[in-house]
């Protein structure tokens, strides 16, 4: 006589539970860029925008921020939305061969998230550092105020002109 039970058996059920659990969470997870952003913390919003723009990915860096974003480069000037980011950004960032973006100490409070950041660019003459405190206001998994706080100076003597 043949026994139907056995380990074979077993083992194929487990598959198929495992199977179907695993489609099930598959089915429940966010596929696109916007119903991922609404599931993000603030600090993931954040963390999320900066790991795209050390690798000067500008296209996805200004998909985690609002359309009417307010962006300070404190002590210069204030811009607004995906648009005048990118256009203060991109041309500061044209002369760096590699960007490294090292979070010294974060902290949150609701949907502000503060990062102290030491900025390493690499340009032709050699790395850049600057000191940076970074500033974001995060709602609905978009940055909608970001302020970058930073010593002119300091940049000003080492970047390339």
């Amino acid at each position: 006589m043949t026994h139907v039970g056995g380990p074979h058996r077993r083992h194929m059920i487990v598959g198929a539970s495992l199977a179907v659990f695993g489609l099930a969470a598959c089915a429940t997870q966010p596929d696109t860029f916007a119903e991922k952003r609404m599931t993000r913390t603030p600090i993931e919003t954040v963390k999320a925008f900066m790991a795209a723009m050390e690798v000067k990915d500008y296209d996805t860096a200004v998909k985690y921020v609002s359309a009417d974003c307010e962006y300070t480069n404190i002590p210069m000037s204030t811009v607004r939305g995906p648009k005048g980011i990118r256009a203060v950004l991109e041309p500061f960032f044209a002369p760096t061969i590699e960007n490294k973006f090292i979070i010294l100490r974060e902290a949150t409070a609701g949907p502000i998230v503060f990062l102290e950041r030491l900025d390493r660019h690499l340009v032709p003459s050699g790395w850049v550092e600057l000191p940076v405190t970074g500033v974001y206001e995060v709602h609905d998994g978009l940055i909608t105020v970001y302020r970058d706080y930073f010593d002119l100076a300091t940049i000003q003597s080492k970047w390339p002109r």
